[in-house]
């Protein structure tokens, strides 16, 4: 309802300093749709837990304005716990939002997501007009920043890409979401340097994910409901076998 009620008001939504000023219930409801809809596209079982609502009201709040900070990293050791599916619903939401919701020239309609190791591939390739487009995206979302290598070659030449990005988005104030694996001060200087932890660490607003695996939980329930049709097909062959004892009258 308070979605329906948001798109009829085609104002209710604002851009202050690439935040989106607005109802943040509504903009809880529309990540909950977007991170459900990711993770359907990939496995047939959606797992909604407290943990999943605490997560999005959180992100809700950053969009609409309760943190200050221009950036948000989702970190976090654990795999599968949805910082990348939380990202992608991000991006997804903003860009309906921008589209739907709001009256903002198209210049501002540029939201982007890429993984890092993407950026490393484009900038080992010198495809230097794709990084400088990429990089000048108003809204952007970078998935598993750490993964990807601190240092490309390129003819003899050192490029540290994501390094360069985060320097760049943090210079001119940026509207920039990513996630990661690095949770510590030294593993991100041992990536990029003190002089972009410094930076990443006033730039950044960071949403801790628990050392919950969404998808291992998602498997556990999978393969349990194949034991169990599996189980079931055993019963149904043994009561239509003609020497089992419960096929016989």
């Amino acid at each position: 309802m308070r979605i329906a009620k948001a798109i009829k008001q085609q104002e209710t939504f604002c851009l202050t300093r690439c935040k989106l000023i607005g109802p943040k219930e509504a903009v809880a409801e529309l990540l909950f749709k977007a991170y459900r809809r990711s993770v359907l596209m990939t496995s047939s079982e959606f797992i909604h837990t407290s943990l999943l609502d605490e997560y999005i009201m959180k992100v809700a709040g950053w969009l609409c304005g309760e943190n200050p900070r221009l950036g948000v990293a989702f970190s976090g050791k654990t795999l599968g716990n949805g910082k990348t599916t939380m990202l992608k619903a991000v991006s997804d939401t903003v860009a309906y939002i921008l589209r739907n919701m709001t009256k903002v020239p198209s210049s501002d309609l540029s939201v982007f997501y890429i993984k890092a190791v993407d950026v490393c591939q484009l900038a080992q390739n010198g495809e230097t007009d794709k990084i400088e487009s990429v990089k000048k995206m108003r809204f952007l979302h970078i998935d598993d920043i750490g993964a990807e290598p601190a240092i490309v070659c390129r003819y003899g030449n050192k490029l540290r890409p994501i390094a360069d990005f985060l320097d760049f988005r943090y210079d001119r104030s940026l509207y920039t979401a990513c996630s990661t694996n690095m949770e510590t001060e030294g593993q991100i200087i041992g990536m990029y340097g003190e002089r972009t932890m410094s930076r990443y660490s006033e730039f950044f607003a960071t949403l801790h994910f628990e050392e919950y695996s969404f998808r291992t939980e998602r498997n556990r329930i999978l393969e349990e409901r194949e034991i169990l049709a599996g189980s079931e097909v055993v019963f149904r062959i043994s009561r239509n076998c003609p020497d089992s004892p419960g096929s016989q009258k």
